[in-house]
């Protein structure tokens, strides 16, 4: 036996110690390792008893993550140990010595083996030796020792005994339950570690430990709700002024007896959140009748989400909700609870259950609640009216320009704040009248577009400020700055001055041959508009009345370019897409409800939502559908429309044209004799095209332009146009080929024998093509030469 320990410990070996007199069941065991002739080095006691912690299997997982005991040294494991242990591992070792060895581990041709000195007998698949040695196996007892289980679950199969439901929930109870799953139960009765008939208590305790640890951490009511009373102590709230009658009628509302719950409906941005603010600081702040009318009412506001999540599990939705009747109901609590957006509560199906175990504390008037929704989104409640007519609805309407101007000069220096900005007393108007045009834009009501646009101006002023050179001089919120907050907003300055006509009036003259009095007309408009006489809520709109090819769509093009600087920012709108009834939903989208109401799908007039200022060509306009046309007039008439889901798509600072063809017959009858088509007066043409649109839909055009056919003159010169052009965009996509000449007047042969064949009835709709159809075969006859001569 002694040449046996020699021959199997000449290198390095770990020994499995046990000491003596005492009872297996409460066995007390020792690691102890031999490196050649350092000497003995005792790590660790450890106990067979289960539950115990040991640094055992710290030990013999760093033990194992080496693979084999070969590639163990000794500093390995005094590092290792001695940072686990408190006391240093040399203090161990006397207590070696009148310990009785159980048996050690070692190595034999690559297999670790254990022997026990008991029997002397070696096994080459004791546990030890398997967490020594073995590699990583699934499910063997490596596997469950370094996972990230409970301790005492390692314990009990480190010791060779069946994992039982009582292990978990003795896990539980010492706090580890967090680290038990229902993958943990099948991997121990997959390995021979649990018995599959305790598989199912096993899951029920699991279960029972996780739904109790939500309940312990169920957050209190307090957490579900927003107190007012503390955010006005805290000095988040201020009055608001000129809503004296809504608060009056609104406090009126809550101390009534038959529907003690109120309603507040109005557009988005009019300030219904802040008269509920504003409530809640006068009630704080003990002034009358709020305080003799209401007592001592403390205000909750209940955010929707704050119920919704976390709520996935069954009945936690209706245990949040009851919870919160409960604490609202109770008459020492005093609580009016404040739901914003209360039309959320019908949207989905999760916030719909809440609707439905409120209805029955409202009918029974347990609750004082105050509700808040826009006048399109209450229309959401209609749908349920039980729980609507427990509501009395009070209206808020919008501020009116005197009270957004008194309201901007109170909030003024909040929002400057420290900050070296200035607001001459002349601003405050203009930023009144620039939000009032805006107001459709920014998706809001007064006094909200005014804060909004005032903000952004001095938030721009400040930025000013910190760039120039002498931050001690103050920046001053003039038009300048408004101009500049204006053009981000509606991507595109909010006035049209004289540099932007002239731009215009140069593109026409460049671009659109003929047609003089057309582009006087035009260019006319457009200097009335910005004279600025007229208040800015509805668009621009002209009829473009004429023959097919005489320009109407090109004029729209270049007053695109010339107002806005880019030919694309136009909405195209072929309405002979629109001829059918019905289509309508091809437009604006469906409604609620309706097959498509859900559709991701953009809609043709969604960019007017982003970016306002745009031509909107209403192609071949008389083949729409009527309900289609009428659409359009109410743009016309009232500067906006509705979609389908009640956005507003705002039309002011658009400019509308529609083209028509309608009755162009008559307009293109020669005089009698000598002579071309007849030139026709504004009433004339207006006449004509009343007897085939309707009357009331042409006058709501403020101009209708008449487009005169092109004489073959005018023919040549188009066709010269197009040339250069066409010479452009070949110099762009083929910079290797050169195309001589780059222009060609209208007198150039080339140009002359294409304008041979101009048709009266086509007038310039086939220019382009026909200069592109020469070009390419005068190119195909010189193909390969590096200089294309096209007057050859």
């Amino acid at each position: 036996m002694t040449e046996f320990l020699q021959q199997k410990a000449s290198d390095k070996m770990i020994m499995i110690l046990k000491a003596p007199g005492q009872a297996s069941a409460n066995q007390d065991y020792f690691i102890y390792c031999q490196f050649a002739d350092r000497g003995p080095y005792v790590f660790e006691r450890f106990y067979q008893m289960p539950g115990k912690r040991s640094v055992l299997f710290s030990v013999l997982n760093l033990v194992a993550r080496k693979q084999t005991l070969a590639d163990l040294t000794l500093q390995d494991l005094v590092d290792h140990v001695n940072s686990e242990l408190d006391d240093n591992i040399s203090s161990y070792y006397q207590e070696v010595k009148d310990m009785t060895a159980a048996g050690f581990l070692y190595e034999e041709d690559g297999q670790a083996r254990y022997f026990d000195l008991a029997t002397g007998e070696t096994a080459p698949n004791k546990a030890f030796a398997e967490i020594l040695f073995d590699k990583p196996a699934k499910y063997s007892l490596q596997y469950f020792l370094t996972k990230k289980i409970p301790v005492n679950v390692k314990d009990t199969i480190a010791a060779g005994q069946p994992v039982t439901a009582d292990t978990l929930q003795k896990a539980i109870d010492r706090g580890d339950g967090d680290l038990l799953d229902f993958d943990l139960i099948k991997e121990l009765v997959a390995a021979g570690k649990a018995d599959p008939n305790e598989a199912g208590k096993m899951r029920r305790t699991v279960i029972a430990a996780k739904s109790e640890k939500r309940r312990s951490h169920e957050a209190p009511i307090e957490s579900l709700l927003i107190d007012y009373r503390k955010k006005a102590a805290e000095g988040k709230f201020e009055h608001v002024s000129f809503r004296g009658a809504v608060e009056e009628q609104l406090i009126a509302t809550l101390t009534s007896h038959l529907h003690p719950n109120a309603l507040l409906v109005g557009e988005a941005g009019v300030g219904k959140t802040a008269i509920v603010e504003d409530l809640a600081l006068s009630l704080y702040e003990k002034r009358a009748p709020e305080k003799y009318l209401l007592g001592d009412a403390h205000i909750f506001e209940l955010p929707i989400a704050n119920l919704v999540s976390g709520s996935g599990m069954v009945g936690m939705l209706e245990k949040k909700v009851n919870d919160v009747i409960a604490f609202a109901s109770k008459s020492e609590n005093n609580v009016i609870l404040f739901i914003d957006e209360i039309h959320q509560l019908f949207n989905r199906q999760a916030e719909g259950k809440i609707a439905e175990i409120l209805k029955p504390a409202l009918a029974r008037g347990d609750l004082h609640v105050i509700g808040a929704t826009t006048t399109q989104e209450v229309k959401d409640l209609a749908n349920n009216p039980a729980f609507k007519r427990r509501f009395t609805q009070i209206k808020v309407p919008e501020f009116t320009d005197e009270e957004t101007l008194a309201l901007l000069k109170e909030k003024a220096p909040a929002l400057t704040g420290k900050g070296k900005v200035e607001i001459p007393e002349a601003v405050f108007p203009k930023v009144v009248h620039l939000s009032s045009q805006m107001a459709r834009v920014l998706g809001t009501h007064q006094p909200d577009a005014a804060i909004t646009v005032l903000d952004q101006a001095i938030t721009r002023a400040k930025i000013l400020v910190d760039v120039a050179e002498d931050g001690d001089v103050p920046c001053i919120v003039d038009q300048a700055i408004l101009d500049q907050v204006a053009k981000t907003i509606l991507g595109s300055p909010a006035k049209m001055d004289l540099s932007t006509i002239k731009k215009c009036q140069k593109l026409f003259d460049q671009e659109l041959i003929g047609q003089k009095a057309a582009k006087d007309s035009i260019l006319k408009m457009l200097k009335s508009q910005a004279l600025g006489l007229e208040k800015a809520d509805k668009p621009r709109s002209f009829l473009f009345a004429g023959p097919s090819g005489t320009g109407k769509t090109e004029a729209a093009k270049l007053l695109a370019k010339g107002l806005f600087g880019d030919e694309r920012k136009m909405v195209y709108i072929n309405m002979t897409e629109y001829s059918i009834r019905g289509t309508i939903t091809r437009l604006l989208g469906s409604p609620r409800g309706y097959i498509g109401s859900d559709s991701k799908q953009p809609l043709p007039l969604d960019s007017l939502k982003t970016s306002p200022c745009q031509i909107v060509l209403l192609d071949e306009f008389e083949k729409g559908s009527e309900e289609v046309q009428r659409v359009f007039m109410q743009a016309l008439d009232e500067g906006y429309i509705r979609d389908a889901m009640d956005d507003y798509i705002d039309f002011s600072h658009a400019i509308v044209i529609a083209t028509t063809n309608a009755g162009i017959e008559e307009m293109s009858e020669p005089t009698v004799g000598f002579g071309g088509p007849q030139i026709f007066g504004q009433k004339e043409i207006s006449q004509i095209l009343a007897r085939h649109l309707p009357i009331e839909l042409v006058n709501r055009f403020e101009d209708v332009v008449m487009f005169q056919p092109i004489t073959q003159d005018e023919y040549r010169q188009i066709l010269a146009l197009n040339y250069g052009h066409l010479v452009e965009q070949a110099a762009v996509n083929r910079p290797d080929l050169s195309i001589v000449p780059k222009q060609m007047d209208a007198d150039d042969p080339f140009i002359k024998k294409l304008a041979a064949n101009f048709d009266p009835l086509k007038n310039a709709r086939p220019a382009k093509r026909t200069v592109k159809a020469a070009m390419e075969e005068k190119m195909l006859e010189q193909y390969g030469a590096e200089t294309i001569d096209l007057s050859a």
